[in-house]
């Protein structure tokens, strides 16, 4: 809500509050913005109203303040599509830059295996096949968390049978017992 919302505001930049109205709120974050340069990193953008969208839009018309929206893609999208004129100034002629962050690559693979999975032996063949195949397998279905999901599996799996070292075949049948559960093919 827009009014929960510049309470945060106001609150995180040490301003006292005790308005009883959003407009008498939003009057006091814009003055107190006017004379200095502020950012506002707003996380979780997706989940916004409309009624918030279009405060941030009279703050960034009344103030020279920098915001920046950190949000899922496709969930923000959709918001962007149902409101279209009321985020076009938001994200069409204001907008400075959209920056979109990969997802993990192989060495991120490669460093969570290594470091939560000591146990795991792999020979370097067998190990770029593996993490390719681990890779592949996250960047639909939870990216890291889908390799930390794995980990946890093997884990497991090595206290139960007591084992002191996994193989490849542990891993390969871990990979496809992860991708079962999430109803996923298994061609791993």
């Amino acid at each position: 809500r827009p009014n929960a919302m510049l309470s945060a505001f106001l609150d995180a930049l040490d301003i006292p509050d005790s308005s009883r109205s959003q407009a008498a709120r939003l009057r006091k974050l814009v003055q107190a913005m006017a004379g200095q340069s502020t950012v506002l990193f707003i996380d979780e953008a997706h989940d916004f109203g409309v009624r918030c969208l279009r405060v941030l839009k009279t703050l960034l018309n009344e103030t020279p303040v920098k915001i920046i929206l950190a949000c899922h893609p496709s969930l923000f999208r959709h918001l962007e599509r149902e409101n279209w004129d009321d985020l076009s100034q938001l994200t069409g002629n204001r907008l400075l830059a959209r920056v979109r962050l990969g997802g993990h690559d192989l060495t991120d693979v490669a460093t969570l295996l290594t470091r939560r999975l000591p146990q795991l032996s792999l020979a370097k063949a067998e190990k770029d096949k593996h993490l390719d195949a681990i890779s592949r397998a996250a960047q639909s279905n939870g990216n890291l968390a889908f390799v930390r999901q794995l980990i946890v599996r093997l884990h497991a799996r090595a206290r139960r049978e007591k084992l002191k070292t996994l193989t490849p075949k542990h891993l390969t049948e871990a990979l496809k017992a992860e991708l079962a559960d999430r109803g996923r093919p298994t061609s791993a």
